[in-house]
């Protein structure tokens, strides 16, 4: 066996566990939860922007920076489109895009709470 082939084995079971994973990711549900999850965002956004004011009275610009991509990113993949090159394709994921909002929903319904 030679060592391109040895290398090639090698990444079998990682490149299968990717299909899986970019499988379950393209699923009618995970679609429809990332639309949702991205309107929740950007409305909370739009409707309630002090959120965003630090305790100082500064603005997280990174933070929100941050949000904006991730939210675009959840649209993107609730609309269903899925690019060809690879780095867009995993930025368009759910894996990326949902944990920064559902953490902005979540700690914006504790802020609610206080």
């Amino acid at each position: 066996m030679t060592a391109m082939a040895m290398l090639n084995a090698g990444w079998r079971p990682l490149v299968s566990t990717m299909d899986r994973l970019s499988q379950w990711q393209q699923g009618a549900g995970m679609k429809i939860l990332s639309f949702i999850l991205a309107l929740a965002t950007m409305s909370w956004l739009l409707f309630w922007p002090k959120v965003l004011i630090e305790v100082d009275g500064s603005v997280g610009h990174g933070f929100a920076s941050l949000l904006m991509l991730t939210a675009s990113g959840a649209f993107v993949h609730g609309f269903g489109y899925v690019p060809s090159t690879a780095i867009w394709r995993w930025v368009f994921t759910p894996l990326f895009c949902w944990p920064l909002p559902v953490y902005f929903i979540y700690s914006s319904l504790m802020q609610l709470g206080q």
